[in-house]
């Protein structure tokens, strides 16, 4: 099934690079959205009940996942503008594989480490308050 069809949607019409994008995502496969996809309708709020437990899966095969840089999905669901404590249980599993296996991941630097543990600390706080 594709998010066209799930959510009855129709494709945007403002001539953007992320409209393009947009239109190209929501008349994939929904098993064949790619981490930028996601990250994508997270950041824009959107389909939130299918595509944050793709994204809890893939954090859970990596949890540095990213298209543009290494944490950029741990990124997109910190600053997420839309609720995410109904996913609360499944992410906080992803919180606490990502602390067990906070001694193998690596960074490109320490600006990197302290951005992605200030990401994961955001999504704590989000998911417990």
């Amino acid at each position: 099934m594709k998010l066209i069809e799930k959510y009855n949607t129709s494709k945007g019409e403002f001539d953007s690079e992320l409209v393009k994008h947009w239109n190209k995502a929501i008349c994939k496969e929904i098993s064949d959205l790619d981490v930028f996809d996601i990250c994508m309708f997270i950041r824009q709020n959107s389909f939130l009940d299918t595509v944050i437990p793709i994204a809890v899966n893939m954090l859970m095969d990596n949890p540095l996942s990213g298209f543009l840089y290494e944490g950029e999905l741990v990124r997109s669901i910190a600053i997420c503008p839309g609720d995410i404590k109904p996913f609360s249980s499944s992410i906080n599993n992803v919180l606490i594989l990502i602390r067990s296996k906070e001694n193998s991941l690596f960074f490109e630097d320490e600006e990197d480490k302290k951005d992605f543990y200030s990401n994961i600390e955001s999504i704590k706080l989000r998911i417990t308050q």
